[in-house]
């Protein structure tokens, strides 16, 4: 009763997450996992928002316009006002600032460089949190699988046994072992469905459903020698989006100490307007004209503001220096970290699927052995249990290969799709 209602809550939950239509491959799957990111449209409109911010400095060479109409009324008695009108359109430009204009445009660039470098460095993160999720899936449906088929090849077993123990063919103890293993068997499948259920609500929350194909998606990319490939490639510092981020922000923070350095220069400006006067008390004039001014701004005491900001600045500078260098430091760590792992997990992977034939056919034979009395169960249980252990242990190694074969594409700026 206890297994029927853990099934029916689990057949319930899969049809709540099932959608029409054909279950999606691996890579469509990841695909919409990754437009669906939210780090991604997050630091989307990061990079629209810098953008729309630096308008400003892309216009700073351009001259700024605004048009100003003033009236004024004077009373010089109970009997006497006098009013006059104008109007004007000026004009103002910004001519020389040492460069600082200059190097807040570069600043500006640099920082929307750098926005656009953390977007692919998110995705690449969001890639891989994709295939984790898409993995443990996989893997945790796949050894539902391999449990089901042992617990009820575990129960024809024990009924076997039943059987014989009736015919006096088995002893009461042996047939008692048989059934301690099937409980064994359906407990442990219990417990996987638990990690399924868990994991495909995981799957869900990044997919919006749970009806992927449920098998090994890069098992062709490793037999067609892409393996020899990717581990023969060495990292390189500027494909790495984490790294350019870092050197872009390092390189806004130059440009931005730069132009606060400038700024305690003089300054030049210039600004024109045209417009019109007129004063309409009778016989008042009515006059028109141009107006033109030149500014020059010379700092000689500014309570220290100016260079408070340009040594804050060179602080932040030696930050994304730190930045920089830990960023180098993280690259080459994890690039190493992976090659080794997925070095290791591949070949596993390959030898655990050797053992596994070579398992599923000792048992296979030793089955018939113990079907037509020639081995006893405590034999059977011995090739059971090392099936159950082989086919477990090769769910488990294509699970970690697939895991660390995108972090080493990861590593190297590289994105599995």
């Amino acid at each position: 009763m206890r297994r029927v209602a853990v099934l029916t809550l689990l057949t319930l939950a899969s049809s709540a997450w099932a959608v029409d239509g054909p279950a999606l491959s691996f890579n469509e799957a990841l695909g919409l996992i990754v437009k669906r990111s939210t780090p991604v449209g997050i630091q989307t409109a990061n990079l629209e928002s810098t953008r729309a911010r630096n308008i400003p400095i892309r216009l700073a060479f351009a001259p700024s316009l605004a048009a100003v109409g003033v009236q004024q009324d004077s009373k010089y008695d109970l009997y006497s006002t006098a009013r006059a009108r104008s109007g004007m359109i000026n004009g103002s430009l910004n001519l020389f600032r040492f460069g600082a204009d200059v190097a807040n445009w570069q600043a500006a660039t640099a920082d929307e460089n750098a926005q656009v470098s953390l977007l692919d460095a998110t995705t690449l993160r969001s890639e891989d949190a994709a295939v984790q999720v898409l993995v443990a899936e996989i893997q945790q449906q796949l050894t539902v699988g391999i449990l089901t088929r042992i617990a009820t090849t575990q129960s024809e077993v024990a009924e076997i046994g039943h059987e014989r123990y009736k015919r006096g063919y088995l002893a009461l103890q042996e047939s008692g072992k048989l059934d301690v293993d099937l409980a064994n068997a359906e407990a442990r499948q219990h417990d996987a469905e638990i990690q399924h259920a868990a994991a495909t609500a995981n799957l869900v929350s990044a997919l919006g459903h749970a009806n992927i194909v449920a098998n090994w998606p890069w098992k062709q990319r490793f037999a067609n020698g892409e393996t020899v490939t990717l581990l023969a490639a060495k990292p390189t510092l500027e494909k790495l989006p984490s790294w350019r981020a870092a050197h872009e922000q390092l390189q806004a923070e130059e440009d931005r100490t730069t132009r606060n350095l400038r700024q305690i220069l003089p300054t030049l400006d210039g600004s024109a307007g045209y417009g019109y006067t007129n004063f309409q008390n009778p016989g008042g004039p009515y006059a028109t004209g141009w107006t033109a001014t030149f500014t020059l701004t010379v700092p000689f005491f500014d309570r220290l503001t100016n260079y408070s900001t340009y040594k804050a600045q060179v602080y932040t500078r030696q930050i994304a220096e730190l930045n920089l260098e830990q960023a180098e430091r993280d690259a080459r760590s994890e690039w190493t970290a992976a090659h080794s792992a997925f070095e290791l997990a591949f070949r596993s992977a390959l030898s655990r699927d050797k053992t596994l034939g070579i398992s599923r056919k000792l048992y296979e034979d030793n089955l018939r052995r113990f079907q037509s009395g020639r081995i006893s169960a405590n034999d059977l249980v011995v090739d059971q249990t090392r099936l159950y252990d082989s086919e477990l242990l090769a769910v488990q190694g294509w699970a970690a290969a697939h895991l660390a074969y995108a972090r080493l594409r990861h590593s190297l700026g590289l994105s599995v799709l």
